[in-house]
């Protein structure tokens, strides 16, 4: 009875945020028209729904008035600096806000999640495991959504109606914000299953991805390619380097602090080691090219987050390497990991609320 009726919460609350991504079209603010704005309100229009399950899930109580002010007036503002601050037109700042801004609303997610517990290292532990298993969901949802598109698409042509206006106004944005709901129901109320599939994908990737880096450093460093001239390059390979980290983090956050140690383990060492060599690369090459071309915008933001993931990278494969030596168990790189949290969400806050004006919302 009791999933019965969180189903139809996260169901309701599902078809809400499918409407809510609509609303701006109701006020003549049509996706086609206005996509900057749609960019900077799209988390704000699903993010909070996402929380308000949660809140209703681990109960007011449990949370505390505080916590939900907190959650409330983050939530607020989040809407005002989006919106109130008089961005350029296409501009890189409203594109940073918009890239930025969901970051900081997921980790208010995460406090509903752990039930306002957010000081709490297993609690944030969870949430982490709950993050990684979430994107597994909504990776699925992006498969099935491609191929129900597709099929759409070609049902319609046989009736020589074109169906592109509908799939990509109505089926997709509307479908992406339901499932988002939808998929943190599912991770919630069916872990032990998701469980034991996520950690396997983040240990079968780890190799791949150990490879795919080391190749990427050597081919670097053996033929002394100049990356400080090729933005593109330095953005594919920081982004690189982010989803890196995620996987490592995830995979940390899969493990029990007690367990010893692996030969995974050992690899995901040496996918650390090799990551931070490459990020060092990238700051350097960042740091070569702020001098040389001077602050802007995107070259700003790049070494922040470039400078946030090399430091992540290093306390990590200090750490890891100091298990590896020791024999000894997890608790102290999860426990560096969760404490990290909160950088992110300074560096995002920074990026949505001090960039615009700094650099006159261009």
């Amino acid at each position: 009875m009791k999933e019965v009726r969180e189903f139809w919460i996260a169901l309701c609350l599902a078809v809400a945020a499918a409407l809510a991504v609509k609303v701006p079209s109701l006020f003549g603010l049509s996706l086609a028209d206005d996509p900057g704005f749609h960019a900077r309100n799209a988390s704000l229009l699903v993010l909070p729904l996402l929380g308000v399950y949660f809140v209703w899930k681990r109960s007011l109580r449990s949370i505390g008035v505080r916590t939900i002010g907190v959650l409330l007036s983050t939530f607020a503002l989040g809407a005002v600096f989006t919106n109130a601050y008089p961005f350029e037109e296409g501009g890189a700042t409203e594109l940073l806000a918009a890239l930025h801004l969901p970051i900081i609303l997921w980790l208010l997610v995460g406090v509903a999640y752990v039930g306002g517990e957010w000081r709490s290292h297993d609690a944030r532990m969870d949430f982490v495991r709950f993050s990684g298993e979430w994107l597994v969901y909504m990776g699925l949802f992006a498969l099935g959504g491609g191929v129900l598109a597709g099929l759409t698409q070609g049902t319609f042509e046989i009736l020589d109606v074109d169906a592109t206006g509908f799939i990509q106004n109505w089926l997709l944005p509307c479908g992406a914000a339901g499932a988002a709901v939808i998929a943190a129901w599912l991770v919630d109320s069916r872990r032990a299953i998701i469980e034991n599939v996520a950690p396997v994908l983040a240990r079968a990737f780890i190799p791949l991805f150990t490879l795919l880096l080391m190749a990427l450093l050597g081919t670097i460093v053996w033929t002394r390619t100049e990356m400080s001239l090729d933005r593109d390059a330095l953005a594919v390979v920081t982004a690189l380097l982010v989803l890196v980290l995620a996987l490592m983090v995830y995979a940390i956050a899969a493990r029990q602090g007690t367990e010893r140690v692996l030969l995974i383990d050992r690899v995901q060492f040496a996918l650390g080691i090799t990551a931070w060599g490459l990020a060092g690369v990238v700051v350097a090459t960042m740091l070569a090219r702020l001098a040389e071309y001077g602050m802007s915008p995107n070259r700003t933001a790049a070494l922040g987050i470039a400078l946030i993931v090399f430091v992540n990278l290093t306390w990590t494969s200090w750490v890891g390497h100091v298990m590896l030596h020791n024999n000894c168990s997890f608790s102290r790189l999860d426990r560096f990991q969760t404490r990290y949290l909160p950088v992110y969400a300074m560096w995002a806050t920074a990026v949505v609320v001090v960039f615009p004006p700094v650099f006159g919302f261009a």
